[in-house]
């Protein structure tokens, strides 16, 4: 590939491109707007067919969300690579009407729900393609391409990754994400590794008491639940890179009633998968008896913990290293600096690292993901994509990839 007659054609293509995107962007696809999933994976069937492939559905396994979406083109040869993206995003129709969240171009910024998680994403998974595509045709006709899109990413389903791990009958070479990363004056970031995360509830159960008559009679779950957070918190060790928060927090149903129940759940997140397996020992060790008692009886609060939606963490392992070592060699080749990052959020990678070679990161810069509020002092602003970030970022990508099947 020439540096120079690749980064022509994507400029001469660019208004194709975003085009292209402000369509995906301007169809609101909440995971819990199966409807506007399906209408979204339409637009991505428009998208890739010109370039030859071929569209197959599979039902999510929760009936309340839409259809994963695989599309794919058959090669001459024995590899395949994976290119993965999702569907949804984390807006609902409801919140980008209240806060006025809709495609917006200003400067080099282009404001919009998914422009970076993860519909840019996609966009660049199509641009990559069609540079392989014109400046590669013996690898492009080679490659079996499978393009992934996650109906409910946000979410965490598992099935996904599951019927991706099955849907190649070839060797897959490559798992490539197209979460958002970060680029800045010639200088990239790549993701190689993740934190891995559980969930949990907490649930306590004491006994109520008229607060004025008899307040002695109860045993408050509230006052236990207090206890249970802070020891939970107490969990969170930096130099692990474990965090443990109790995001959510309920007891009690008046102020003169001793309360009999209350409630918590949170989430617990590191890049260590031994340090996840021994944090959740320690919090199931938490459930059975309390400590709180009611001075009346004795009788004792009783705690619950369940653990679930398990993400496995990722950690860098060889054939991300692999990757790494291509991104790293063609981002020399065309005066780019590259830096791995260590992400605490989650994709599909958490998952998808034990089957198949995997780096993340492949999508286009922006900020502000998930934030759809915008306030007059600028302390507040909504998800967007630098527009700058589209043209380097596929011409890596595609340099990588070049070089990286060329070995």
């Amino acid at each position: 590939m020439e540096k120079t007659l690749v980064e022509d054609f994507l400029k001469s293509r660019l208004p194709f491109y975003l085009s292209s995107l402000k369509k995906m962007v301007e169809t609101n696809s909440h995971t819990r707007n199966p409807q506007g999933v399906a209408e979204n994976a339409q637009l991505c069937v428009e998208l890739f067919s010109p370039l030859g492939f071929a569209a197959s559905y599979r039902p999510c396994e929760d009936a309340r969300y839409g259809s994963h979406l695989f599309l794919s083109r058959p090669g001459k040869g024995s590899c395949s690579v994976l290119l993965v993206s999702h569907l949804d995003t984390v807006f609902s129709q409801r919140e980008e009407q209240e806060n006025n969240f809709h495609w917006r171009e200003e400067g080099e910024r282009i404001y919009g729900p998914g422009t970076i998680d993860i519909k840019g994403g996609t966009l660049l998974a199509s641009m990559l393609l069609e540079v392989m595509k014109e400046f590669s045709p013996q690898i492009f006709e080679e490659v079996e391409w499978v393009v992934a899109l996650n109906a409910a990413e946000e979410v965490g389903v598992p099935d996904f990754p599951e019927v991706l791990r099955t849907f190649s009958r070839k060797e897959v070479k490559a798992c490539l994400v197209f979460e958002a990363g970060s680029y800045q004056n010639g200088e990239f970031q790549l993701v190689t590794s993740r934190k891995g995360r559980f969930q949990f509830e907490i649930e306590i159960e004491g006994r109520s008491a008229h607060s004025g008559m008899v307040h002695e009679r109860g045993a408050n779950a509230g006052r236990e639940l207090a206890r249970m957070v802070e020891k939970i918190e107490s969990l969170t060790d930096y130099e692990k890179t474990l965090t443990a928060n109790v995001g959510v927090i309920r007891a009690g149903e008046s102020f003169n009633r001793v309360p009999h129940k209350a409630w918590a759940s949170g989430e617990v997140r590191t890049f260590s998968p031994e340090a996840l397996s021994q944090t959740e020992h320690l919090l199931r060790e938490m459930a059975n008896q309390g400590t709180i008692k009611s001075p009346f009886d004795g009788y004792p609060c009783t705690i619950a913990v369940t653990v679930e939606n398990h993400m496995p963490a990722w950690p860098t392992g060889e054939g991300t290293s692999r990757l790494w070592r291509a991104w790293s060699e063609a981002a020399k080749s065309l005066h780019y600096s590259v830096q791995e990052e260590a992400r605490g959020g989650l994709s599909d990678a958490n998952r998808l690292w034990h089957a198949f070679p995997t780096i993340d990161g492949l999508g286009p810069s922006g900020d502000n993901d998930h934030c759809s509020e915008r306030s007059a002092n600028g302390e507040k602003d909504q998800e967007y994509l630098d527009s700058r970030s589209l043209l380097p970022k596929t011409m890596l990508n595609a340099f990588a990839l070049e070089r990286f099947l060329s070995q």
